[in-house]
């Protein structure tokens, strides 16, 4: 219960953090909530599975509770770098670059939470240890960025490498019944009937959306075609 509450809460803020950018805030309503667990299953599995192999490493004594803190401590630094420079912090990168590295700083964002997930359940079964201050300040500089900043920048990058005009990896509709004969349309989205489609520009306010009938989606061509 608890993951999927977890699973739920990241994909809500991936998905919000996508439309938003887009420009096409109203749309994330419409995703339902089975697609927000799929959205965030990959990272739920790996903070989970890097909670899980930590803690059994200690529990075996093959790494000493300090290799979790310096661990933790290094993929943590790794993952906001990754983050950072996804957002353009440090330098200029394509939209298309600044999605593998919001991808791949999401990841590690995952693994940090796990380990230091780990490292605090190690700590409180210690006898005679309380969880102090210190621990607290470590979830919420550590665990809470994963809940966070990871979505909310996997969701913007992913949104600009979507709107973009050069780099955008959605399906290209074809014109035909309800689509128009105007413009490259996009699939962005296909729910309960009814597909969201956009017209790529770089900038927001140049962006148009459409609500058609899934049925007029007839084919979709992928960019790689082209």
């Amino acid at each position: 219960m608890a993951l999927s509450a977890l699973g739920y809460f990241i994909g809500w803020r991936e998905v919000a953090a996508y439309y938003s950018t887009l420009g096409a805030t109203w749309a994330a309503a419409s995703v339902p909530p089975l697609a927000l667990l799929q959205l965030s299953a990959n990272l739920i599995v790996v903070a989970a599975a890097a909670s899980f192999f930590s803690f059994l490493a200690v529990l075996e004594s093959t790494a000493h509770p300090g290799a979790l803190h310096r661990a933790g401590a290094t993929t943590f630094a790794l993952a906001c770098g990754l983050l950072a420079v996804s957002q353009g912090l440090l330098w200029d990168v394509s939209p298309f670059m600044a999605y593998q590295l919001a991808l791949a700083g999401s990841f590690v964002c995952a693994v940090t939470a796990g380990i230091t997930l780990s490292e605090l359940l190690w700590h409180t079964r210690q006898p005679g240890r309380k969880v102090s201050p210190w621990h607290l300040w470590m979830v919420y500089w550590v665990v809470l960025p994963g809940l966070f900043w990871a979505p909310d920048r996997l969701g913007q990058a992913r949104a600009l490498r979507d709107a973009s005009v050069s780099h955008s990896s959605l399906p290209v509709v074809p014109h035909g019944p309800g689509i128009g004969r105007t413009g490259e349309w996009h699939l962005v989205h296909m729910f309960e009937g009814t597909a969201l489609l956009m017209l790529p520009a770089d900038s927001p306010q140049k962006r148009l959306f459409k609500l058609v009938e899934a049925q007029d989606v007839q084919v979709a061509s992928s960019t790689a075609d082209r």
